[in-house]
């Protein structure tokens, strides 16, 4: 699983990764690396930092280290454009301040930085993860220099709470009920589903069904269990509750689940309400390296 804290693997010394993803779909998370997205066409749907954010076209958006997020394409032929790069590049050029926005309100020529980066991590020339690095290194200066910023406001133990919580989530899911979270986050459940749906940008069961889902589609996959035993599993009380929901959450019934499907969270919105579940998959159409 990679819903919550997510762990980019560069190859060799490169720290630097780029990608591009067609109908981009995931549930909220975060990562210790920086992220820069483009959007090359469409529009997707941005929740950062508990605001949410709706990007058109030529627009480009910066997240920084250890920001929790999600995005969600607006339509199937939205493509984004994505540098991945590991913080402790740009770790002194940030130093401590952030931006007031991370919607970027200049022209960067994010793209022809994009081709660069591709370029060089894929042909891999003398010196190619130092070129890589100053690249990144320049347009961090360029955006500092250019956009508004402020003294970063000191990072709240309930933010660090909320990431271990997370965590945890991701690897024993099957333990968790609304009471033993609010508890966890030492809040009373009423005001933990409030501060969990403001912050992650879903409501605590339907995050809790994600990661249940996602891991009964790689059990499904496996072939190596009933489908009862995968509904048992991954803590579904019956196995009616089980299709019930895995049909409402990707479209399909688990006996009919397609052997190429992946599951990469349902797109919502700030009602909550579940739209357009059998969206085709989230699709990585080019990248410098493989996911690892």
């Amino acid at each position: 699983m990679s819903r919550n804290k997510e762990s980019w693997a560069y190859n060799e010394n490169e720290q630097v990764w780029v990608g591009k993803y067609q109908n981009s779909q995931n549930i909220s998370h975060w990562h210790n690396d920086c992220e820069l997205i483009y959007v090359l066409q469409g529009k997707i749907n941005i929740m950062h930092n508990k605001n949410n954010y709706i990007l058109d076209e030529g627009q480009s958006f910066f997240i920084e280290s250890k920001k929790i997020h999600n995005m969600h394409a607006e339509y199937e032929n939205t493509i984004i454009m994505i540098i991945v790069f590991d913080n402790a590049i740009v770790k002194n050029i940030i130093g401590e301040y952030e931006l007031e926005s991370p919607i970027l309100s200049y022209d960067y020529n994010i793209p022809i930085i994009y081709n660069t980066l591709y370029q060089e991590l894929t042909n891999k020339p003398f010196l190619y993860e130092a070129k890589t690095k100053n690249k990144i290194k320049d347009l961090v200066v360029e955006i500092m220099r250019n956009e508004k910023i402020s003294i970063k406001k000191k990072e709240k133990k309930i933010n660090e709470d909320l990431m271990k919580l997370l965590d945890d989530i991701d690897t024993n899911y099957i333990e968790y009920t609304l009471s033993k979270a609010s508890k966890q986050m030492g809040m009373n459940e009423s005001y933990f589903s409030r501060f969990f749906h403001n912050s992650v940008g879903i409501s605590f069961s339907k995050y809790i069904n994600c990661v249940k889902i996602e891991n009964s589609v790689k059990l499904l996959h496996e072939k190596n269990y009933t489908i009862t035993e995968i509904s048992l599993m991954c803590g579904f009380q019956t196995i009616r509750n089980f299709n019930r929901i895995f049909k409402e959450y990707t479209g399909f019934c688990p006996s009919q689940i397609p052997s190429n499907y992946n599951f990469n969270g349902i797109k919502f919105h700030t009602n909550t309400n579940i739209i357009n579940p059998t969206l085709s998959a989230c699709k990585l159409i080019e990248y410098s390296s493989p996911r690892k």
